[in-house]
């Protein structure tokens, strides 16, 4: 479940059906986004202290739904999605 920056289940859930859900949407997969570069960043360090080569097991939820990346791995934009999967 993503971060949430209203602490009320109701009040957030009425946020994110109005116009200002889509701002909430938008500022969710930018911090999705930053973490799964974050991870792809640091799994390039991960054996950088050690004397023998070690064997990392990296797990990134990605490439699924929502879909925050697009085929080039630029940013894309799921409102729509969003609205069909929670209003449709």
């Amino acid at each position: 479940m993503p971060e949430r920056c209203i602490d009320s289940i109701l009040l957030d859930s009425i946020t994110r059906v109005s116009m200002i859900g889509y701002f909430v949407e938008r500022n969710d997969e930018e911090k999705r986004r930053d973490q799964i570069k974050c991870a792809f960043s640091e799994s390039k360090t991960i054996g950088n202290n050690k004397d023998k080569p070690i064997f990392a097991f990296i797990h990134i939820l990605f490439p699924h739904p929502p879909n925050i990346f697009g085929p080039n791995g630029e940013a894309v934009n799921s409102w729509k999605s969003y609205l069909i999967r929670n209003m449709g």
